[in-house]
Formats: C-alpha cells, sequence, structure tokens
C-alpha cells in the first residue's frame, strides 16, 4: 500500500508539473520548425529556384564593357644619338562595348530552361517528401505517449481496486473473518501493480523523450498532450483511395519529376546535332594625345563591328550520338522508377488499408471484452464480499480486465499508425508544410 501510494503522489506531481499543452498539430509544427534537415531542404529549393531564369539556361545575352588608360614619357632630351633630341610623351583611353548572343541552338536553351523549372519543382518535392515523412513520425510518436499514458492509468485503477479490497479484508482480519492469505493476496496484488505502474511510467518518460526528439527539442521539456486518443474514421474503398494515392502521392510525383526531367536530356543532347547560331557586336572608342616638346597633337578612332557566326559540330568522336543515347537510357530507368513507386504506394496502401480494417474489428472486440471484462471485476467484488469467490478468482478477473484494456488501447494505436500512413500516401501530410 505505501509503495502504490508514493507513486501514484509522484504521477501527480508530475502532472501538475506539464503545465504546456501540445496538440497534434502543434507537435507536428515544432517539428517542422526546428528540424534542420528541412531547413537545408528548403534553402536547395530555394536555390534552385534562383537558378530557374533564361539567363541561366543560356538564352540572354552577354553584354561587357572595357575600358583602359594608359601614360608614357620618354624623355630623349640628352641622347644624342636620338633622331630626336626631345621629351616625347603620350597618353590614350580607350573604351568599349561587345554584346554575343546565341540566337539559335538547336532548341537546347529552351529544354535547358525546362530542366531548371523541373529541378526546382524536384527541390520543392524532396523537401515535401521530407516534411511528410517528418509528420509521419511525430504523429505516431504523439499517440504513442498518449498510449503509455494510458496504460498508466489501467494500472493506476488496477492499483486503486487492490488497495480497496486490501482495506477491506484487513478490517474483516481484524473481526476474525478473514484470513492472513487473503490479505498477503491482495497486498501482493498491489506490489505486482506498483512494479509494473514504475515501469510502465518509465515507458511514458522514454516516449515523451522520443517526440521531444523529432520535435527538436530539449528531452527533458514536459508537455501536456491535449489531443484526445481518437478512433480513426474507417477508410474509403480502396479503388477509390488507390486513385487518389497514385496522383498524389509525394514518391510517385518526385518519381514523375525525376522521369520528366530525364525527358528534357534527351532534347539537350540532340539539340547538339543542329548548328549554333550566334551574334555578337563591338563597339570602341580610342583617344590619344601624343607631344613632342612643346608640340602638341590629339586623336580619337571610333570603331563598330557586328559578327554573325554560324558553328555545326560535323564530328566530334561520336559523343553527341553516346549522349543522346545515355539520356535515352536514363530516362528509360525514371519510367521503371516511376512504374516501380506506383507498385510500391499501391501495396503500402493496401497494406495500410487491411490493417486499420483489422485494427477497427479488433477494437470492437477488445472493447466489449474489456466491457464484460470490467462487470465481471464489479460481480466479483460483489461475491468476494459474500465469500463466494476467493481472493485468487478476483486477482483473475482483475488480469483479465487488465489484458482488455491493453488489448483495447493496442488496437487504437494500431487502427491511428495505419490512418496516418494512408494519410501519407495520399500527400495530406505535407500539405500544410510551409515548404
Amino acid at each position: 500500500m505505501r509503495i502504490g501510494t508514493l507513486l501514484f503522489g509522484l504521477f501527480v506531481a508530475a502532472a501538475a508539473a506539464a503545465q504546456t499543452p501540445l496538440t497534434r498539430s502543434d507537435a507536428v509544427a515544432r517539428a517542422w520548425q526546428n528540424n534542420l534537415g528541412l531547413h537545408v531542404s528548403r534553402l536547395q529549393a530555394e536555390s534552385a529556384g534562383v537558378n530557374n531564369v533564361w539567363g541561366a539556361a543560356g538564352a540572354l545575352p552577354t553584354v561587357g564593357l572595357t575600358s583602359s588608360l594608359s601614360t608614357a614619357v620618354s624623355d630623349q632630351s640628352r641622347n644624342p644619338t636620338s633622331f630626336i633630341q626631345a621629351r616625347l610623351g603620350s597618353q590614350s583611353f580607350n573604351a568599349g562595348a561587345n554584346v554575343a548572343w546565341t540566337l539559335y541552338d538547336g532548341g537546347g536553351m529552351f529544354a535547358t530552361k525546362r530542366s531548371l523549372e523541373l529541378l526546382e519543382e524536384q527541390a520543392g518535392g524532396q523537401a515535401d517528401l521530407l516534411a511528410e515523412q517528418t509528420a509521419a513520425a511525430v504523429l505516431l510518436a504523439y499517440d504513442a505517449v498518449l498510449v503509455q499514458q494510458a496504460l498508466v492509468a489501467v494500472l493506476e485503477e488496477s492499483i486503486a481496486l487492490s488497495r480497496d479490497r486490501l482495506a477491506w479484508t484487513e478490517a474483516r482480519t481484524e473481526l476474525g473473518v478473514a484470513g492472513t492469505f487473503d490479505r498477503l493476496q491482495f497486498e501482493n496484488a498491489v506490489l505486482a501493480d506498483s512494479a509494473a505502474l514504475m515501469q510502465q511510467r518509465l515507458t511514458v518518460a522514454t516516449s515523451l523523450r522520443n517526440l521531444n526528439r523529432l520535435m527538436g527539442d530539449p528531452e527533458d521539456a514536459v508537455w501536456t498532450l491535449t489531443s484526445a486518443l481518437d478512433v480513426p474514421a474507417a477508410a474509403p474503398a480502396l479503388p477509390a483511395l488507390r486513385t487518389e494515392v497514385l496522383a498524389n502521392s509525394r514518391a510517385v510525383r518526385n518519381a514523375i519529376f525525376a522521369q520528366t526531367l530525364a525527358e528534357t536530356g534527351i532534347a539537350q543532347a540532340e539539340a547538339r546535332l543542329y548548328p549554333v547560331v550566334g551574334f555578337a557586336t563591338t563597339l570602341s572608342n580610342s583617344q590619344s594625345q601624343f607631344n613632342v616638346g612643346d608640340l602638341e597633337k590629339s586623336g580619337a578612332v571610333l570603331q563598330a563591328s557586328a559578327l554573325l557566326t554560324l558553328n555545326f559540330n560535323l564530328f566530334n568522336g561520336g559523343a553527341t550520338r553516346r549522349a543522346i543515347e545515355q539520356a535515352r537510357i536514363r530516362t528509360e530507368i525514371a519510367g521503371i522508377t516511376v512504374e516501380n513507386e506506383r507498385q510500391e504506394a499501391a501495396r503500402l496502401l493496401a497494406d495500410a488499408h487491411a490493417r486499420l480494417e483489422f485494427a477497427l474489428d479488433l477494437l470492437r472486440v477488445a472493447r466489449a471484452t474489456s466491457e464484460n471484462a470490467a462487470q465481471l471485476t464489479t460481480i466479483g467484488a460483489e461475491r468476494l464480499s459474500f465469500g463466494v469467490l476467493n481472493s485468487l478468482n478476483f486477482r483473475d478477473l482483475q488480469l483479465a480486465l487488465q489484458r482488455a484494456q491493453v488489448q483495447e488501447l493496442s488496437a487504437i494505436q494500431t487502427a491511428r499508425a495505419a490512418a496516418t500512413d494512408i494519410e501519407r500516401l495520399r500527400g495530406a501530410l505535407a500539405a500544410a508544410s510551409p515548404l
């Protein structure tokens, strides 16, 4: 009795210390905010977006400016061997501009721009996939804490019942109606459940630390989990759900991005089969000044030129053909990967759907068993008071009630895990991601 009372007091103190409320959505938001991997994925997506411009695809002209300033002095006034015995000086300033623009490259610049768009979408898809996986892990960890806390309540209820029976037996023992055997039996029941309660509270602390790790918070952070351990609704029919999953699964969509990107690689490689037409123009202005002794002269030169170029690679050792063939092989591999991801998504959906249906059916049985076990325990307590039932039989009823309640909680946890998997496959978990 003293051990059970002490443990109950510790639990009340711990519950009072947990003042910060935490819902499921709050837990997921904290994980998204604190996950360093998600921040890296977001920055990678931003980097891909910065690079998704026509300039990076080579479709815009390049403009350059050049300038130079020079001064030279040669004093030949004391040089008898010089033809001009005077101080010679010259200054010059040159300024120029040049423009180069690829007008046509076989469509390669358009294929490159399309690949940059796909790379940006792919980077965002990878960030969404990581956010989705993070959300699923946090939701499962959150439910695990709720289940472990509910198991603590089951054991506390059992201890309270055994403690009441123990007090009742001690009172009857003092009156000489009951024997030492029944008192020791109930005392052992309190001690056994107290030991189980100590272990269960350790499990609660471990599951809470795991949740804190996933959220990126300190491991000793204490929360009040305010979301209830609700039973998920039955899943829609599998055929309709499969159509939705194949359309919205993040893994499938990322594979499709990769396939489309590989197809643009073919267009980029085939662009090398065509000539490259370019245009270049330059403009320069040179100002110069020359002085010999007291004589000064200046001049200026303005030059302008335009150049239209046509480059056509006749033979490069088969490099272009090899690049095209490799791009086609990569596209075929990407297509196989898409089909594999679709099959894997369909398989995971079928498994999750079956687990959800099984868990809901099991829950109905477990709840009926738990209700029956609770009634049997109540009836057993009455019969124990009349001497019709002994302490051993009553303990069996207690343990049966515990097993039924544990089975009920396990069925709820299994159902919620299956429902979370279905939501993940549908792409619903990543929909609220800030990435």
